[in-house]
């Protein structure tokens, strides 16, 4: 049985009646919407579920550069998705001007989410790494060591890493970004972000990028201090990399970026001895 406690706008706490075990208050972050499958493993695990979006994705549509590359799409020989936000907007973007994606276009996908995401538009044939879901497990992938001469196109946000574009630039392929979405902190009041920080029901943060968790920073004032000494999940080194520098004092790097992983990450925290 699921409860819901009331609390202002789209900020959600869930919870179960029964747990495994003594349950925590686990602060996610990911934007509103796409945050269902963890908070249901948080809740199958005993744990509460405390919503907090601290990023939200805006699609990119009227973009000119992103519509000429849409324009231009049967030049390419490659698809790039960095994020399922990508895979979602970029197909809106595609299916606007083409019945599907060409046929001859190799679809490739930094993480599994992706993947699956594109799996539910119906297109199954992806390169994935099989492990550590990164720019740097897809570079090592043997079907992206020869292209020189192809011409790729890197769905994405804006901004972000360059070292697909640089890398695949420096093996010869001709790289250009679609960039179909906008990563931006929320347009809502941090009250009941402050509440948790004040009352302690926040027991560890989850994050899935380095935007969200910078949003978060700004959003905990006047709690930044109580926010920095909360333990942190990050999916990455680089995510991690800018907990750090924050000034977060405890981090917890999962083993991949799935949701899964995730939750292993909290679990082997909850495990030890000084973290109750």
């Amino acid at each position: 049985m699921i409860c819901w406690k009331r609390v202002p706008k789209r900020f959600l706490i869930v919870s179960q009646t029964v747990a495994k075990t003594s349950p925590i208050g686990i602060l996610v972050t990911r934007p509103a919407n796409q945050n269902q499958n963890l908070v249901r493993l948080i809740k199958n695990a005993g744990d509460v579920a405390i919503v907090f979006p601290a990023l939200e994705i805006k699609g990119n549509n009227d973009s000119p550069e992103l519509n000429n590359v849409i324009n231009n799409l049967e030049s390419f020989s490659m698809a790039i998705f960095i994020s399922p936000n990508a895979v979602e907007h970029a197909l809106e973007s595609i299916f606007k001007h083409h019945n599907t994606v060409p046929p001859h276009i190799k679809l490739a996908c930094v993480g599994r989410g992706s993947a699956l995401k594109l799996a539910e538009y119906g297109y199954s044939s992806t390169l994935t790494p099989e492990e550590k879901y990164n720019s740097e497990s897809l570079l090592a992938l043997p079907e992206l060591q020869q292209v020189k001469g192809e011409k790729i196109v890197i769905f994405r946000g804006n901004g972000g890493r360059n070292v697909l574009y640089d890398t695949l630039t420096a093996r010869g392929a001709h790289v250009v970004y679609g960039e179909c979405y906008r990563r931006v902190k929320p347009d809502t009041g941090n009250e009941p972000l402050i509440e948790f920080l004040k009352n302690g029901t926040a027991r560890i943060i989850t994050t899935t990028s380095a935007e969200a968790i910078r949003n978060l920073y700004e959003m905990a004032a006047p709690e930044t201090s109580a926010l920095l000494e909360i333990p942190v999940i990050a999916i990455s080194d680089r995510i991690a990399t800018v907990c750090s520098e924050l000034g977060f004092k405890k981090i917890i790097i999962t083993d991949n970026a799935s949701d899964e992983a995730i939750v292993s990450a909290i679990e082997q925290w909850k495990s030890t001895k000084n973290n109750l």
